[in-house]
C-alpha cells in the first residue's frame, strides 16, 4: 500500500528473526543451568539450609546454598 515503508517491514522481520534466535539460545541455556534438573546431593553427605555448617566438610545440600558465617563463628547453610 506504501511503497515509502516497504524496507521497513524487512527490517523488522529480521530484527523479529533474531529476537527469535535469541530467545531459543537463552531457553538452550536456561535447561542447561537449571539447577532443578540436577540431582539433590544425598542428605547423609550435606548440611540442610540454616543448619550449622561450621567445621563440616560436606557441602550444603540446596546446590545453590553457602556455608555463610557471622558473628562469633555461627556458620549456617543459605
Amino acid at each position: 500500500l506504501f511503497p515509502e515503508f516497504s524496507g521497513l517491514s524487512l527490517k523488522k522481520t529480521a530484527a523479529d528473526r533474531a529476537e527469535d534466535v535469541l530467545l531459543q539460545k537463552a531457553e538452550a541455556l536456561a535447561e542447561v543451568l537449571d539447577p532443578q534438573n540436577r540431582e539433590s546431593r544425598s542428605p547423609r553427605r550435606c548440611v540442610r539450609l540454616h543448619e550449622s555448617c561450621l567445621g563440616q566438610q560436606v557441602p550444603c545440600c540446596d546446590l545453590c546454598a553457602t556455608c555463610y558465617c557471622r558473628f562469633f563463628k555461627t556458620c549456617y547453610c543459605r
